[in-house]
C-alpha cells in the first residue's frame, strides 16, 4: 500500500511539473508572437508609407510644404493622441489628398494603436490647406498594435507609437539620381527591441520627396 501511495505522489508530481513547463512554454510561444506580430506590422507599414508617400506633390507646379503637412492633435488620456501626415498630388483629373493617420481605437476592451491610409474624397482640391479637409475616407488599415506592457509604458511618454517629421534635405530618390534640394519625410517607430531598451535608436525610414522644391 505504501508503494502505492509513494508511485501516486511521484506520479502527481511528474504530471505537475509537465503542466508547468507546458505553461511556462505556452507564454514563451505567446510573447514570442507578440514580438514578431508587432514586428511584422511595422515592416508592412513601413514598406506602405515609403510607396505612398513617395507620391506627395506628383504633377504639382512647384509642390512645397503646402502640399504636405504634418497633424497632431494632443489628449487629455496619454495614449488616445491622433497625428497625421497629409499630402496631395495630381491625380490625372483633379486633385488627390491622401495621408496616413494613427490614432486609437478599442476592441473588446483592449486598447490598440492603429495605422489607416486614408484620403479626403469629399472636397480635396489644390489650394486648400490640407488640414481643412475632411478626411473622412479609409482606404485600408496598414497595422494595428495592443496597447499593452512596454508598449504603454512607451506611449505614456511618447503618446504615438510613430512619428512623422518633415525637413529639407539634399536627397536622391533611391540613390538612382543626382542629389538636389528636396523636401523629405522621415517616419519612424519603435521595435520590441527598441520598446525594450530605450537606447537603442528609433527603427526609421526617410523617404526623398523628389517631386517636391524646398521653400
Amino acid at each position: 500500500l505504501l508503494s502505492l501511495v509513494m508511485s501516486i505522489n511521484l506520479s502527481m508530481i511528474g504530471t505537475l511539473a509537465c503542466i508547468n513547463m507546458y505553461t511556462s512554454h505556452q507564454r514563451d510561444v505567446n510573447a514570442m508572437i507578440d514580438i514578431t506580430g508587432h514586428n511584422r506590422q511595422l515592416a508592412s507599414a513601413m514598406l506602405v508609407a515609403q510607396k505612398e508617400i513617395f507620391n506627395a506633390g506628383f504633377g504639382l507646379i512647384d509642390a512645397d510644404t503646402d502640399d504636405i503637412t504634418i497633424e497632431y492633435t494632443t489628449a487629455t488620456a496619454l495614449t488616445s493622441a491622433t497625428q497625421a501626415i497629409l499630402w496631395r498630388l495630381n491625380g490625372g483629373t483633379q486633385a488627390s489628398c491622401r495621408g496616413l493617420r494613427e490614432n486609437s481605437i478599442t476592441i473588446d476592451s483592449t486598447e490598440y494603436r492603429i495605422l489607416s491610409l486614408v484620403e479626403s474624397a469629399s472636397d480635396c482640391n489644390y489650394t486648400a490647406p490640407l488640414t481643412d479637409l475632411n478626411w473622412d475616407s479609409v482606404v485600408g488599415i496598414l497595422g494595428q498594435w495592443p496597447v499593452v506592457d512596454t508598449l504603454a509604458d512607451y506611449l505614456a511618454e511618447n503618446q504615438t507609437l510613430f512619428s512623422f517629421t518633415i525637413t529639407i534635405d539634399s536627397c536622391s530618390p533611391y540613390g538612382m539620381m543626382p542629389l538636389d534640394t528636396h523636401l523629405t519625410a522621415t517616419v519612424s517607430a519603435p521595435t520590441t527591441a527598441e520598446l525594450n531598451n530605450a537606447a537603442l535608436p528609433k527603427n526609421a525610414l526617410t523617404i526623398c520627396l523628389f517631386n517636391t522644391i524646398a521653400s
